[in-house]
């Protein structure tokens, strides 16, 4: 990889380098755009990939069909990933396990129990996806709770369990290529083969961040989580909330 770079530094061109600063101006423009929440995601990246092929002198439709093509196999495994989705969604198959989570009494025993059961789905699919999954579900389960005579599940309830399902599935998640889309992507581009990385050589790579990220997740997340809320509540940084929010 040394050599490699050290050539196509030697072997860059004044074009070279303006198509580098061109794509380093919407890097950017990206982070920006996240940041304040300008557009929706789709959108924002649709806008990149315009902006990035005009700069660049990009305007021939054939000179994008390599990127898509090496794109592909990753695409395929997003769609077959939506699929088990889509079914475990209209099949309800996650409600005994949203029910069994929902009404664990102890704060510190519910959020450990979100936090690696939403965790583990993620090693096996993609951790958005099964975020998704996860917190349309709690949705459900809140507005249930604020339609009925008493309140089961209760707003400030729902808001530490969205904490704990977001931590779980993007910090578990990285355990495996299945639970993070760049590790997906990288696995099945073209570089994987040259470096001769495989399935579970990445796992075993990462193993060490993972292992190590996760307990201090769930430490955060058990003895931090309930008194810095109540801190924040305390100082007005965070104010409460009610199914009003919800369309109650």
């Amino acid at each position: 990889l040394a050599e490699f770079h050290a050539k196509e530094v030697a072997g860059m061109t004044q074009y070279d380098r303006a198509e580098m600063r061109c794509q380093g101006v919407v890097f950017v423009l990206i982070i920006i755009a996240f940041l304040t929440e300008a557009a929706t995601a789709g959108f924002i990246g649709l806008a990149a990939i315009v902006i990035v092929t005009v700069l660049n002198g990009v305007t021939q439709e054939h000179d994008l069909g390599k990127a898509f093509q090496d794109a592909l196999p990753f695409t395929t495994l997003l769609v077959l990933f939506f699929g088990i989705v889509t079914i475990i969604d209209e099949q309800k198959l996650f409600h005994p396990i949203i029910d069994y989570l929902v009404n664990i009494d102890t704060f510190g025993a519910q959020m450990t129990a979100v936090y690696f059961i939403s965790g583990i789905f993620s090693m096996i699919s993609d951790s958005i996806f099964v975020t998704v999954v996860f917190m349309s579900e709690f949705t459900s389960k809140l507005l249930e709770s604020c339609h009925g005579d008493h309140q089961s599940f209760s707003r400030s309830d729902y808001d530490a369990i969205s904490v704990a399902t977001l931590s779980g599935a993007n910090i578990l998640g990285m355990a495996t290529p299945n639970g993070k889309a760049a590790l997906l992507f990288f696995y099945t581009s073209s570089i994987s083969t040259v470096l001769d990385l495989s399935y579970f050589k990445m796992m075993r790579l990462i193993a060490p961040y993972s292992v190590a990220m996760s307990f201090l997740g769930w430490i955060a997340l058990y003895t931090a989580l309930n008194p810095a809320t109540n801190s924040m509540l305390e100082s007005g940084i965070l104010s409460e909330h009610d199914c009003a929010c919800f369309g109650h």
